[in-house]
């Protein structure tokens, strides 16, 4: 069976984009998860509180 065109990333650039994501845009700092009052879980960064 063929693969589906586009299904599948190698490794390497899935890590990739994972720790993009996880940097703050404004100082670089990696970004931490916490919870809402609401129980809604978002990454805030340490150092910018954003």
């Amino acid at each position: 069976m063929d693969p589906i065109p586009g299904g599948e990333f190698p490794e390497t650039e899935k890590e990739e984009e994972d720790e993009q994501d996880d940097i703050c845009d404004n100082c670089g700092t990696e970004l931490e998860w916490t919870l809402d009052l609401d129980g809604v879980q978002k990454q805030v960064c340490p150092n910018c509180e954003n």
